[in-house]
């Protein structure tokens, strides 16, 4: 089994003089593990771009040595001397590399337990044939600060973030670290900062205490994990489900204009039907657990509040099924990550978006007043800095 500890045990023994009782006794051990995957293995990077290579030990081991070969396309840190065993790659010209992972035992001098290889492309890869993602006219913020930090792959003379018709921009802000979007760039106006947010955490126990959801024993208004969506009535402040296993949605969702829907899900959330939302309507689904977009949807309307992961699923296998393109109105705010992984094949990567989130100014306009803060804070920021 992988991370499983083999010991061998060496003891030297002195008679003196012989064939009476030994007056010395020592030994020296080595642990070995059977396994010591690197993983992910392959993996495609860009130039300037990083990612984490991990030696899946589940034990504690001497050290892991990490080396590549050629070293002309990528650097990594070595050696890690603690769980998990890790190391950086960082790309530095177009090419392939093999990192090799080396996991060295509890010995003197130590020995060599076993190695293992993961493929680390650098910059090779057709850019017309990437997924990518994109926002119009809203801003896109990260609080990451090291790696990584944002990634969409770009064909050349796209934007990260586009103008609405007539309009402006929005702003790319991100804590530090790496922004990678291969052939476009930011957007026309090309606003962007390094900044983080220090506001308030508008997460599922924020809304949920403003806006009366008991912290126990609230009423479910669904009987079972698929939702339907409930008939529209004026008084009725939020609309509360506690699944048993992952709620979902029963039917397409159409809001009307004038009604308002807050739905709190205390659990995880699988949008596996298009939602509709009309100019004066509302909708917000806050979300304690995750939510998982089903490939089927290819239309979603509203506010998607998660404290976990906000993850789009993908049913594309190379050659064989394509995904279809998700059409986001609205905002997406999550206090996890956001995975986005459609894919729409090589012809339509070169021109279309996989994911696209519009802005929708009157889905706040439209919030509940109880939904509603407002917090000004300014921060100075060394100079220099605004724009990198």
């Amino acid at each position: 089994m992988a991370g499983t500890e083999y010991e061998v045990r060496v003891i030297f023994i002195t008679f003196d003089p012989p064939g009476l009782l030994p007056v010395c006794i020592n030994s020296d051990r080595i642990d070995y593990l059977s396994s010591c995957e690197l993983t992910p293995d392959p993996t495609t990077i860009e130039v300037g771009e990083t990612q984490l290579l991990t030696t899946n030990l589940v034990a504690n081991t001497w050290y892991v040595s990490y080396t590549r070969a050629p070293t002309a396309y990528a650097t990594v840190t070595t050696p890690d001397n603690a769980l998990p065993y890790r190391t950086t790659v960082t790309g530095v010209a177009d090419g392939t590399t093999l990192v090799t992972g080396n996991v060295y035992t509890y010995a003197t001098p130590p020995v060599l337990a076993c190695s293992d290889t993961a493929t680390v492309t650098v910059g090779t890869v057709v850019v017309s044939a990437n997924p990518w993602w994109q926002t119009i006219g809203g801003s896109i913020h990260t609080q990451r600060t090291t790696g990584t930090v944002l990634r969409s792959r770009l064909p050349a003379g796209e934007y990260l973030i586009k103008r609405v018709t007539g309009g402006t921009s929005g702003l790319l802000s991100y804590g530090g670290g790496t922004v990678v979007l291969v052939g476009g760039t930011v957007s026309q106006d090309g606003w962007k900062a390094k900044s983080l947010y220090t506001g308030k955490t508008m997460n599922y126990a924020y809304f949920a205490k403003n806006m009366g959801v008991a912290t126990s024993g609230q009423a479910k208004d669904w009987a079972g994990d698929a939702m339907t969506k409930p008939a529209y009535n004026a008084n009725k402040v939020f609309y509360y489900q506690d699944p048993v296993g992952t709620a979902s949605l029963a039917a397409v969702w159409n809001v009307a204009n004038g009604q308002k829907y807050v739905v709190f899900v205390n659990g995880d959330l699988e949008i596996d039907q298009n939602i509709n939302v009309a100019p004066g309507g509302f909708l917000a689904f806050i979300v304690s657990g995750e939510i998982t977009v089903d490939p089927a949807v290819t239309y979603m309307e509203g506010l998607f509040v998660s404290n976990g992961n906000f993850s789009t699923i993908s049913k594309y296998v190379a050659g064989v099924t394509n995904d279809s393109r998700l059409l986001v109105e609205g905002s997406v705010i999550t206090w996890g990550s956001i995975d986005l992984n459609r894919n729409l094949g090589d012809a339509a990567n070169a021109t279309l978006p996989a994911e696209q989130v519009t802005y929708r100014p009157d889905l706040l306009t439209n919030m509940p007043d109880r939904m509603k803060s407002f917090a000004l804070e300014w921060k100075e920021v060394p100079a220099g800095t605004f724009g990198e």
